[in-house]
């Protein structure tokens, strides 16, 4: 199994285009290879503790995708409609290369990806996040007056 992180960057007032855009156009469900997937966004904790990944900016929002693959091909074949599409051209006269990737209107600059591997793991199932016995981290949070 591999796992594929994705940081995206959105632009402020555009959230729900993205949440929506990976609702319906990213849906890999029934896709080939896939396991699981959540979409999530950093939460502002009032403890410092719980503050220590630099991976947010005021000048944008921040989700995280996590996907769980049974490969990386699976993942890419499933995905490879919505990738940005890339392309380089090399000035003749300066020998600069010039990388362009387009990006979805939403988004504040281009989301970055990373494949990771599972060395140990521990625990049981996920809850289902739709279960009321189950309430979003937020919720918990709150209750508890971290946040």
């Amino acid at each position: 199994m591999v796992i594929i992180l994705i940081n995206w960057q959105i632009k402020k007032g555009q959230e729900l285009a993205l949440e929506e855009y990976w609702k319906t156009l990213m849906n890999v469900e029934g896709k080939k290879g896939f396991y699981r997937e959540m979409l999530m966004q950093p939460l502002t904790m009032s403890d410092a503790k719980f503050n220590t990944w630099s991976i947010t900016d005021p000048n944008y929002s921040t989700y995280i995708n996590i996907g769980c693959w049974e490969s990386i091909e699976d993942f890419e074949r499933a995905v490879q409609e919505t990738m940005p599409k890339a392309s380089q051209a090399t000035d003749p006269t300066s020998g600069r290369t010039k990388h362009t990737i387009e990006l979805e209107p939403f988004e504040f600059k281009v989301r970055e990806r990373v494949v990771l591997r599972t060395i140990f793991e521990r625990g049981g199932a996920l809850p289902d996040v739709s279960d009321p016995q189950h309430p979003p981290l937020e919720l918990v949070a709150r209750k508890m007056g971290i946040i």
